[in-house]
C-alpha cells in the first residue's frame, strides 16, 4: 500500500469509529467499499466516497473543520473536503424515515448513462455500501463509459468477490458483509 493510500485507509478507520462512538451512522461507497469488501488495495484511489444521513450535515460538517479539511460545497449536501494531507473526501448526504426499512433512490444522472435508474437503500449501512458497489459493477459492464483503468480494475476484483456474472446480488445479504 502506498504511502496515500494508507493516508486514506487510516481516515476510513478513524472516521468510521468516530461515526460509531457518536451514533452517526455514515456508509462506504466506490473503490474503498471494494477493496475493504475485498480484503486488499487493488488500486490507486482518486479520492474516498461517503454518504450519510442529511440530519447529520452539522455533524459532519463541524467535525471535518476540526481536522483541518477545506470544505468545497458542491450542492445542499454534498460537499468535496480536501485534507491537509492531500487526498479528498466526497461526502453526500441523503434523507431517511426512521420509520422506513428500505426505500427505493431514484438516480437521475445514472439513469442516462445506463438503464439501471434506481438502487435499493436498506438501513444495514454494510449492505448499503456493498449493494451500491454492486449496482456500479452491473453498470460498468454493460455500459460503455465504463473504459477508465479504474473502472476495468473494479469490474475485475467484483467479479472475483461475487463470483457471478449474470446476477451479483443473489449472493448479498447483510450478514455475509459483517
Amino acid at each position: 500500500m502506498n504511502d496515500l493510500a494508507q493516508k486514506q485507509y487510516d481516515f476510513i478507520e478513524k472516521i468510521f469509529a468516530y461515526s460509531k462512538e457518536h451514533g452517526k451512522p455514515l456508509f462506504l461507497k466506490g473503490g474503498w467499499n471494494i477493496d475493504l469488501v475485498y480484503g486488499q488495495v487493488t488500486r490507486d484511489h482518486e479520492d474516498i466516497d461517503l454518504m450519510f444521513d442529511t440530519s447529520d450535515h452539522p455533524f459532519w460538517r463541524d467535525w471535518y473543520a476540526k481536522q483541518g479539511f477545506t470544505e468545497q460545497p458542491q450542492g445542499e449536501f454534498y460537499s468535496i473536503y480536501e485534507s491537509p494531507e492531500g487526498f479528498h473526501v466526497d461526502m453526500g448526504g441523503f434523507s431517511f424515515d426512521p420509520k422506513a426499512q428500505v426505500i427505493t433512490w431514484s438516480h437521475g444522472g445514472t439513469a442516462k448513462l445506463t438503464e439501471v435508474a434506481e438502487l435499493q437503500i436498506y438501513k444495514d449501512f454494510s449492505y448499503l455500501g456493498m449493494k451500491m458497489g454492486v449496482e456500479r459493477y452491473l453498470k460498468l459492464k454493460h455500459a460503455d463509459y465504463g473504459k477508465r483503468e479504474r473502472d476495468k480494475k473494479d469490474v475485475e476484483i467484483l467479479n472475483k468477490i461475487l463470483n457471478t456474472v449474470e446476477d451479483p446480488a443473489k449472493n448479498l445479504s447483510p450478514s455475509s458483509l459483517v
